[in-house]
């Protein structure tokens, strides 16, 4: 008869008095419902507790690669120290920028020059620089009115 009852292994007072309601309403009543829920709530909890011992796991090993990745990067990109002498409100408007941006002035005023030394223009401006090197004259803009501005600049 009692064949079908697996044991609750808990040293926990509120599961042993739990496992004795259920077992006594199953002889009682001969039939495993209280047991059976009683048993799969248990199940269930230890599922939730390894589920979020492995999420914590997962989220330190994620933490762990996302520093790696940053500490390798930064050791493949040598840098040499150097100073520049720059005009006071430059400096100013340099520090104000990054700050705003959440950066060191380091960090911003060198992602500033990478952008300005390896952004390649598209055709259309390549092709305006170019016009503009030899010197042809585009013409007058007429400002006199909006309609002779937008007639000017046909």
């Amino acid at each position: 008869m009692n064949a079908g009852i697996i044991p609750v292994y808990s040293t926990k007072d509120a599961d042993i008095l739990n496992y004795r309601k259920e077992l006594k309403s199953f002889h009682e009543n001969e039939t495993y419902n209280m047991y059976a829920d009683y048993f799969l709530d248990k199940q269930i909890s230890r599922i939730k507790e390894l589920f979020f011992f492995l999420i914590g796991i997962l989220q330190y090993n994620v933490l762990h690669l996302q520093y790696n990745i940053i500490h390798i990067k930064m050791e493949a990109v040598i840098r040499k120290q150097t100073s520049f002498r720059l005009r006071e409100d430059l400096l100013k408007v340099l520090q104000e920028e990054a700050r705003k941006a959440n950066r060191s002035l380091n960090n911003f005023v060198e992602s500033t020059l990478m952008d300005a030394m390896y952004s390649e223009p598209n055709e259309e401006t390549k092709a305006a620089i170019e016009e503009a090197r030899t010197g042809k004259f585009a013409g007058t803009i007429d400002t006199t009115s909006m309609e002779a501005f937008i007639k000017s600049c046909e």
